[in-house]
């Protein structure tokens, strides 16, 4: 079906953490209730005995003072004896199965999913989930591991058949000592069944969550270009900053102290003011079409042309505001010289 929609492609990193933020997670039921009965064998196996007998002689007492308590206080002692005994390991087994669970999401939490749905109280719809496809697949599913679980319990059962046979003509104590043991190995069979049932759909629950967020390629395409930004757009701010900045780069050129050229290329303003100090600097620069509108303003203003193609080729490769480097301090401050000597002597003449 995913190759059906041209959804070929593996999900990016971007997708991933957006399926976690709505609160999707593969999760495999069938490792929780793995979990939860080894957790329970275990408690069992240790303390099974103990809660037994504390259960038995709570119930003894009970028995014996009965007579003297009203039902209302029966029930209250049964009930606490009850919790005390079988509560600690009921929270036990609640721990087990929140590790379990969280521990496969990441401690990922949905308070989404908790939320009454109405639409699921639809009779059609349910009756549909009842009867389609999806509800026919879970009984094959639920099928399967009943078979399963059932042929490991079979198995452990006809392997201890044998040893339960001859422990009849045993003690009391040592028969109820091999049954427990029977009954352990019948139970760690059945968490052996269970664990395969657990690792199989672990590996489904897996692919099922990676096939559902499969991307088609033109996905992939519009996610780069939500999370970089429209490529038209994007070109569209930088013409738009270019011409902001070419603006003042052309306002900046009728001030400047002198304008070199290549003397067709390239042309350079560069602005020199003695009374804040420092080099001169570069305040307008361009090639080609851009040079020509330079030399045009700076002609419109009055602002001196001089020709040195070296050296305007070296300054067109500083930034706009730079300082020239000190490698080309005597040379500029020559040309400055001379500028100012030709803005004398048109001074004088006017």
């Amino acid at each position: 079906m995913a190759e059906q929609d041209g959804k070929t492609e593996a999900p990016t990193q971007r997708r991933l953490q957006q399926s976690r933020e709505t609160g999707e997670a593969a999760l495999s039921r069938e490792f929780v209730t793995l979990a939860v009965l080894a957790g329970a064998l275990v408690l069992i196996s240790y303390y099974g005995e103990g809660m037994t007998r504390r259960l038995g002689g709570q119930l003894a007492w009970l028995l014996e003072a009965s007579h003297s308590l009203t039902v209302e206080e029966a029930v209250s002692v049964a009930g606490t004896a009850t919790v005390s005994i079988v509560g600690p390991v009921g929270l036990i087994v609640c721990l087990t199965a929140a590790f379990a669970t969280f521990g496969q999401t990441r401690f990922l939490l949905n308070p989404g999913a908790m939320r009454p749905r109405w639409a699921r109280l639809d009779p059609r719809a349910r009756l549909s989930r009842m009867f389609g496809a999806t509800a026919l697949l879970e009984v094959l599913r639920a099928t399967l591991k009943l078979a399963v679980v059932a042929f490991g319990a079979w198995l452990a059962l006809a392997a201890a058949m044998p040893g339960l046979l001859a422990a009849l003509s045993w003690t009391t104590a040592s028969l109820s000592g091999e049954i427990r043991t029977r009954l352990i190995a019948i139970a760690v069979a059945v968490l052996g069944a269970f664990a395969v049932l657990a690792t199989l759909d672990i590996v489904n629950v897996q692919w099922q969550h990676w096939r559902k967020l499969r991307m088609s390629r033109q996905e992939i395409r519009d996610e780069h270009r939500d999370a970089e930004g429209d490529p038209l757009v994007k070109r569209r701010v930088r013409q738009l900053r270019q011409q902001r900045s070419r603006r003042r780069m052309m306002a900046a050129v009728p001030k400047a102290t002198v304008v070199l050229t290549n003397p067709t290329h390239y042309a350079v303003a560069l602005a020199y003011d003695p009374a804040t100090g420092g080099a001169p600097k570069v305040v307008a620069k361009g090639a080609d079409e851009v040079a020509v509108r330079i030399r045009e303003m700076a002609e419109k203003h009055r602002v001196p042309l001089v020709a040195n193609p070296p050296l305007a080729r070296a300054l067109f490769k500083l930034e706009l505001g730079g300082e020239i480097p000190a490698e080309h301090y005597r040379l500029v401050a020559e040309i400055i010289a001379y500028v100012w000597r030709l803005r004398g002597r048109a001074a004088g003449r006017a």
